[in-house]
């Protein structure tokens, strides 16, 4: 398995994180556009409040499925 960790923002994890969220949670219960764009709107306030003096965001890329699904980029924010 190839994993790599970064810290902070990363060009495309908005938008990325939100499409991952929207397919997974609409497969499994059905959400749709409101719980979309509640995921979209919070991470991105998050990353423009961001300081990595007093937040913490890590962006892990899964390359565990890479070259049959692509790879995943999870996110955790304490």
């Amino acid at each position: 398995m190839h994993l790599s960790i970064q810290t902070g923002y990363v060009p495309g994890c908005i938008g990325r994180i939100t499409e991952l969220h929207a397919h997974y949670c609409h497969a499994l219960v059905g959400f749709g556009l409101p719980f979309e764009t509640r995921v979209a709107r919070e991470f991105a306030a998050f990353c423009d409040r961001y300081d990595p003096l007093t937040d913490g965001l890590w962006l892990a890329i899964d390359g565990i499925h890479a070259a049959s699904q692509g790879a995943h980029l999870r996110w955790l924010n304490e």
